[in-house]
C-alpha cells in the first residue's frame, strides 16, 4: 500500500490507508473492539466511549476512543484484549450503562444481536458495583413503523445521527440533558408528521432494543431466523438485502440490509424494509385456475398445459401477443420472448419501460449507440461535483439513491441544481432549483446549451475528437437566447446562466476530485465532472425523445461522457425495467438491443436457438404495449400472454386495456395474485414470488445482480422461469434448463451486452475503494467496499472481464466511433383552459409496484398512505373553495373520478398531483390520449382537468385496501370477469 499506515494493535502489525480509524484498522487485523456510537458511514461521535483503547506516547500508555483516533504511522495501541488496564475502564463505563439498563432480554426483539449483551458476556461481568432505581417507561409509538422503549437506550446517538447524515431526514433529536437524555421525534409529535421516511435505519442502527420495528416486533428470535443474501424486487436501485425466514414456519419473518456490499451499503427504504409481506399473504395463487361458466375453477398443472399447447398451436405470429415485466428476472423475461418469438413467430412482446424510459432507448440508440445509465450510483456520490437532477423526484422513486446523494451534498458540497415544476424532497437539498414550466423541458436543454456555447464553457477537444454533427446542431439553437427560454420555460435569466455555468464548470466547493474546482484540466480541457440525473419527468411526454436528445447534447457539449463523477443517468423505475429491455422484451429489439430488422441479428439468434438460420424470427417490428390491446380491440390479435404485469391498473389507458382484454379469444394471466388483469383471463397460472425462487435482476446502473429462493412456494404455485421452461418442452421446443444459471448461461451467448455474465462470476466479491466520513466531516477517508454484481457490458475475459462501471471511456458503439449532436424540437402544448388545471400523475414513497399489489399487502405501508389524494397548491384550494380532506370529482376529455384533495407547499398553482397505484382512483383512466409517436409512451404529465367539489369527507374516501382481495366463492373457485 503507496500511501499506507503501519500501526500495532495487541502486537499485530496492521497496514492502513491514511485517514482510517483505530476502530477500523483493529477490525482489518481481526480484532474486536466493542462499541455502541460507532458507525463506518458516520462521522465520529464519541458517545458510549466503549471503544476506548491504551496509545502508547512518551509519556506511557494513555486512553482514547478508537472510533475517533485517527492511525498514525507506528502507532502501537492495546484493546481491552490485551491489556487489563484497557479491560477495567471499559468494565467501569458497562457498569454505568447497565445501571439503568432492564433486564426484559428474554422479550426484547434485540436479544441475540444486541451489543450491549454481547459485551456484558465478552466482559464477562456477572454483578455490578452500582446500583440505584431504575428508570423506566412505557412503550410508545413513534409511527405506524417504528416503536421505542426508551429505558433500554444507551444514548448511543446513532439513531439521530443516522437520520441525519445518512438519510437527511433530521426526524430525530435528543430531548433534556444529561442523566434524563432520551431520543425522540423532533417535531414535537409523531413521526408521520415529520420529514421521517419511514426507512427504519433509525431502528437497524441501534445497538441495543430501544428502537423496534412495529412489524418485527413479535417476529421470532434471531437464532431461530435464516438468513438468505438476495436483491430488493421494489424500485430499480437494486439494494442488497438479507430474508429472514422462521425456520419453524418457513415464513419470511423480517429483513435485514448489508453493510459494506453492493449499491445501498446497509441503507433502506420503506418499501425495501417492511414491503415484503405479501409474500406471506392468504391470498396468494396455489393452483392454476380455469374459466369455467363465468367462474374460476382449480385445475392441475397438467390440464394448463394441455390447454396452453392447444392455444399456442392456434395463435400464430400477429395473432398473439405477450406483456413481460419489471419484477420478472433477467431469465424469465428472457424466456417469454423466446417463447413468444421462437415458438409463436412473433415480435409482439413489450415491457412497462415502455411508460417510463422508451423514449432514452429511441434516442440514446441512435445518439450514442446504447441506451443505459452510464455511471454508478457510488461513482456520483464519490466523485461527481454537480448534479443536475431534471424530471426526477429521487426520494419516491429510487430513495437510497436520494440518500446516498444527499450524503455527498452536505460531506463534500455538491453543487445541486433542481429541475422541477414541484418543490420536490431534493429542491431542500438544492444550490439551484429551476421551477420550471410543465412540458418545456427540451426549451430548457436548449437554452442552457446555448449559454454554454456563448460562453466559451463547452469541451472543444472532447467535441473534435468524439462527437459529430456541431455544427448543425449549434445552428438550430440560435433561437433560444436566454431571453426566450425564460419566457418559454417561466425561469429567470440570472437562474439560467448561473445553471449553464455551474453544471458546464462541474462546480464543488471540496471533494475527492482534485478538478472539481471550476478550473479546465489543462491536459484534457475538461472541467469538474458534472452528472445528469433524469427520470419520468423527462420521459413521460409527447416529446420525451426530444427531451432526451437535448439532454444528451448537454453531456456532450460539456465532455461529461465516458470520466468518473459524470455521465447521463436515467433512473429506472422498477427493479428489472433494464433487464427486461436487455433481454428483448421489445417489440423491435431482439436481445442486446440488436434490431429485429437486422438479419445478421435474427440468424444469429436462430442458429443459437435451432442449431441452423431457418427464417423463423420475423422481421417486422411488433406491438407496442398499448398497440396490443388495440389490436385485441380490432380482432387482430386473438391470444395475449401476461406476465407479472397488471394492465388494468398498470396500462395507460384503462378504458382501452378493458375493451382489448374483453375482446380476446384466449387470455393466459401468470402472477402471484388474482389481480384486476387476471379476472379477465381464461387461465391463470400461479407464480413463484421473488422469495420462492433463484435469478438475477439488472439494475439502473446496469449491475447485473442475484436474487435467492429463501422460502417454498405456496401450494402448487412454481417459478416463472419453470413455467415458461415446461409450456416450450411440452410443445416440443428444443428447451430444457435445469436452472436458471443454465438460462444465463444461453443468455451469454446470445446477448453481446451479457457474453461473460455468469453466476460464479456474480457471486465472486470484489473490492472497490470508496469514501467515508473522516475526522473533519467534509475530509474524506478512504474504506474498502464489497462490490456485488457486475456492470454490463461484461466480456469473458479481457478489459471488461469484470464489467464496465463508467459506459463510453474507450469511445462510443456506433458505427463511425462517435456520438453525434442531435437537434432537439420544443412541442407546442396548448395551455389549459381558465377553469381548468393540469394533472401530473407519478409516484408515491411507499409504492414502487406500479399497482400496489405488493406494497398494498402490507400493514407498515398501506397504514402511511392508505388512500389516493390529489395534491394541490393552497392557491388552487381557495381557488375551487376546497378544504383538507374535501372530495372533488376531476374530469378530463376521457372520463372522470373521485378522491380526496389534500393541500401542499410543493405544488405550484395551476399544477395537480396524483399518484397512479391506487385502483380506488386509477389515474390512467383520465390522463391524457396523447403519446409520442416514436415509442408510444404517454404524456402521464400533462393532462388538462376540470375539478368539481362534491362532499366534505369525514373519515376518509375508501377503506385501506378497498378491493384488494378476490372474491372467493366454495370449492376452490372465484370470479372471473369477461
Amino acid at each position: 500500500m503507496a500511501d499506507g499506515i503501519k500501526v500495532t494493535i495487541d502486537d499485530i502489525d496492521v497496514t492502513v490507508p491514511k485517514g482510517t480509524f483505530l476502530i477500523q484498522a483493529a477490525k482489518s487485523a481481526g480484532i474486536y473492539i466493542s462499541n455502541f456510537c460507532a458507525h463506518p458511514d458516520m462521522r465520529p461521535f464519541g458517545a458510549c466511549r466503549m471503544c476506548t483503547v491504551g496509545v502508547v506516547s512518551k509519556w506511557g500508555l494513555g486512553f482514547d476512543i478508537a472510533c475517533a483516533t485517527e492511525c498514525k504511522d507506528g502507532m502501537v495501541a492495546f484493546t481491552e484484549n490485551s491489556n487489563e488496564e484497557v479491560r477495567e475502564v471499559k468494565k467501569f463505563i458497562m457498569e454505568s450503562l447497565l445501571v439503568d439498563h432492564p433486564l426484559d432480554c428474554p422479550i426484547c426483539p434485540a436479544s441475540g444481536a444486541c451489543d450491549l449483551q454481547n459485551a456484558t458476556w465478552h466482559y464477562g461481568m456477572t454483578e455490578n458495583r452500582m446500583a440505584r432505581e431504575k428508570q423506566w417507561f412505557e412503550q410508545d409509538y413513534l409511527s405506524p413503523a417504528i416503536l421505542i422503549k426508551r429505558d433500554r437506550c444507551v444514548v448511543c446517538g446513532q439513531c439521530v445521527r443516522v437520520c441525519d447524515e445518512l438519510i437527511g431526514a433530521h426526524a430525530l433529536a435528543f430531548v433534556n440533558r444529561g442523566i434524563a437524555t432520551y431520543i425522540d421525534s423532533a417535531w414535537g409529535s409523531d413521526l408521520t408528521k415529520s420529514p421521517c421516511t419511514s426507512c427504519g435505519m433509525c431502528v437497524e442502527v441501534c445497538p441495543v432494543g430501544c428502537l423496534m420495528h412495529v412489524q418485527y416486533e413479535n417476529n421470532g428470535l434471531q437464532w431461530t431466523m435464516q438468513r438468505t443474501p438476495t436483491t430488493c424486487n421494489y424500485c430499480a436501485v437494486g439494494c442488497q438485502m438479507n430474508f429472514e425466514a422462521e425456520q419453524n414456519t418457513g415464513l419470511i419473518e423480517k429483513v435485514t440490509f448489508a453493510e459494506g456490499t453492493g449499491v445501498s451499503d446497509a441503507r433502506s427504504c420503506v418499501k425495501g424494509r417492511y414491503g415484503y409481506q405479501y409474500i406471506n399473504s392468504r391470498d396468494r395463487l396455489t393452483s392454476p385456475l380455469l374459466r369455467k361458466d363465468n367462474q374460476f375453477v382449480e385445475i392441475s398443472w397438467n390440464e394448463a398445459y394441455n390447454i396452453l399447447r392447444n392455444k399456442l398451436g392456434q395463435y400464430k405470429g400477429e395473432q398473439f401477443g405477450a406483456i413481460a415485466s419489471g419484477k420478472l428476472s433477467n431469465e424469465e423475461n428472457y424466456l417469454l420472448q423466446k417463447l413468444t418469438r421462437g415458438l409463436q413467430n412473433s415480435n409482439n412482446i413489450d415491457s412497462p419501460i415502455r411508460f417510463t424510459q422508451a423514449a432514452s432507448i429511441v434516442a440514446l440508440q441512435e445518439q450514442l449507440g446504447v441506451s443505459a445509465m452510464t455511471n454508478t450510483i457510488q461513482d456520483l456520490k464519490d466523485y461527481a461535483g454537480c448534479y443536475f437532477i431534471t424530471g426526477a423526484d429521487l426520494d419516491t422513486t429510487a430513495p437510497v439513491m436520494a440518500y446516498l446523494l444527499q450524503e455527498a451534498i452536505q460531506r463534500r458540497k455538491v453543487a445541486t441544481i433542481v429541475v422541477n415544476p414541484r418543490r420536490v424532497a431534493f429542491v431542500e437539498r438544492a444550490s439551484l432549483w429551476l421551477q420550471i414550466r410543465p412540458g418545456t423541458d427540451a426549451a430548457l436543454y436548449n437554452g442552457l446549451a446555448h449559454i454554454i456555447l456563448n460562453e466559451n464553457l463547452h469541451a472543444s477537444s472532447f467535441i473534435d475528437a468524439k462527437v459529430d454533427g456541431l455544427a448543425e446542431w449549434q445552428a438550430s439553437l440560435a433561437e433560444w437566447t436566454p431571453e426566450k427560454t425564460s419566457q418559454v420555460t417561466g425561469i429567470p435569466v440570472e437562474l439560467l446562466l448561473e445553471a449553464a455555468r455551474t453544471y458546464a464548470q462541474g462546480m464543488a466547493v471540496s471533494g475527492a476530485t482534485a478538478n472539481a474546482t471550476g478550473k479546465r484540466d489543462e491536459a484534457t480541457g475538461l472541467f469538474g465532472p458534472s452528472a445528469i440525473i433524469y427520470g419520468t419527468g423527462v420521459t413521460q411526454w409527447s416529446n420525451g425523445v426530444d427531451n432526451v436528445h437535448a439532454l444528451a447534447n448537454l453531456a456532450l457539449l460539456t465532455g461529461n461522457l465516458g470520466r468518473q463523477g459524470a455521465g447521463l443517468n436515467g433512473v429506472r423505475d422498477s427493479a428489472n425495467d433494464q433487464g427486461s429491455a436487455d433481454q428483448g422484451c421489445l417489440p423491435d429489439y431482439l436481445p442486446g438491443y440488436v434490431p429485429v430488422s437486422s438479419a445478421e441479428g435474427r440468424a444469429a439468434l436462430e442458429t443459437a436457438w435451432f442449431g441452423r438460420s431457418n427464417g423463423r424470427l420475423p422481421e417486422k417490428p411488433g406491438l407496442t404495449y398499448m398497440e396490443q390491446f388495440k389490436a385485441a380491440e380490432a380482432g387482430s390479435l386473438k391470444m395475449m400472454y401476461i406476465a407479472g404485469e397488471n394492465p388494468m391498473l398498470a396500462g395507460s389507458d384503462l378504458q382501452l386495456v378493458q375493451r382489448g382484454l374483453e375482446k380476446l379469444d384466449f387470455l393466459v394471466v401468470q402472477d402471484l395474485f388474482l389481480t384486476e388483469t387476471a379476472r379477465f383471463a381464461d387461465l391463470v397460472l400461479p407464480a413463484g414470488g421473488h422469495a420462492e425462487k433463484d435469478g438475477t435482476f439488472t439494475n439502473t446502473e446496469r449491475r447485473v445482480s442475484r436474487f435467492r429462493k429463501a422460502v417454498a412456494s405456496p401450494g402448487f404455485a412454481r417459478p416463472d422461469w419453470k413455467i415458461f421452461t415446461e409450456i416450450m418442452e411440452k410443445t416440443g421446443a428444443p428447451t430444457t434448463y435445469k436452472n436458471p444459471s443454465e438460462i444465463m448461461g444461453e443468455i451469454s451467448r446470445v446477448n453481446p451486452l451479457y457474453s461473460g455474465v455468469r453466476y460464479d462470476k456474480l457471486d465472486r466479491g470484489r473490492g472497490y475503494m470508496t469514501y467515508k466520513p473522516g475526522l473533519v466531516y467534509n475530509r474524506m477517508a478512504p474504506m474498502t467496499m464489497e462490490r456485488a454484481g457486475l456492470q454490463w457490458p461484461v466480456t469473458p475475459d479481457g478489459a471488461q472481464e469484470d464489467g464496465t462501471p463508467i459506459l463510453f471511456k474507450d469511445g462510443f458503439p456506433t458505427e463511425s466511433g462517435k456520438a453525434k449532436f442531435v437537434a432537439a424540437n420544443v412541442a407546442d402544448r396548448a395551455l389549459p383552459e381558465a377553469d381548468e388545471l393540469v394533472l401530473c400523475v407519478g409516484r408515491t414513497s411507499w409504492g414502487n409496484d406500479r399497482t400496489g399489489n405488493m406494497s398494498r399487502r402490507n400493514y407498515v405501508l398501506d397504514a402511511i398512505d392508505p388512500e389516493p389524494e390529489l395534491e394541490l397548491s393552497l392557491g388552487d384550494m381557495t381557488r375551487w373553495g376546497l378544504s383538507a380532506g374535501d372530495i372533488v370529482r376531476i374530469t378530463s376529455a376521457r372520463g372522470s373520478l373521485e378522491v380526496k384533495v389534500k393541500p401542499t407547499i410543493a405544488q405550484p398553482d395551476g399544477l395537480g398531483y396524483m399518484p397512479w397505484m391506487f385502483r380506488e382512483a386509477p389515474t390512467a383512466a383520465i390522463t391524457s390520449t396523447a403519446t409520442d409517436t416514436r415509442t408510444g409512451t404517454p404524456e402521464f404529465k400533462y393532462t388538462p382537468v376540470k375539478l368539481e367539489r362534491l362532499r366534505a369527507s369525514a373519515s376518509g374516501l375508501l377503506q385501506p385496501g378497498a378491493g384488494m382481495l378476490p372474491e372467493v366463492v366454495d370449492g376452490g373457485t372465484a370470479t372471473a370477469v369477461k
